[in-house]
């Protein structure tokens, strides 16, 4: 009698150019997620909130916790959304809002590697 057992492995992922190591599951039989380094969306986020606080304003912490909870919860296209909205709210135009569309491209662009809920709950 022949026992098969799958392994689901979650991984990170470091930026937008990290290489994940290199794929052995087809040995393991494990199914392998990258998942994005947090810390590296942490600084998209933190760019987007200096478009909207004032350098050392006290309150861009609690915007950009605010958001990160929201995306370890896995909420990605709803914190897209809101990022989009609080640069219209705020009427930014051009460079004044590069750190919004940075992020919200990031985000938009990552949602299948920005699965923290899922890897979190797994763990």
């Amino acid at each position: 009698m022949v026992v098969e057992h799958t392994i689901s492995c979650y991984g990170t992922r470091d930026g937008p150019s990290g290489r994940p190591h290199q794929d052995r599951s087809r040995t393991a039989r494990a199914d392998i997620h990258i998942i994005v380094d947090l810390i590296h969306v942490l600084e998209y986020l933190w760019r987007a909130a200096w478009c909207l606080h004032d350098t050392g304003d006290a309150s861009a912490e609690a915007w950009v916790a605010r958001h990160a909870r929201t995306l370890l919860a896995g909420g990605v296209q709803q914190t897209a959304a809101a990022l989009k909205a609080a640069a219209r709210a705020a009427r930014l135009r051009g460079t004044k809002r590069k750190g919004i569309d940075d992020a919200v491209n990031y985000l938009t662009s990552k949602v299948e590697h920005l699965r923290y809920d899922t890897a979190l709950g797994r763990s």
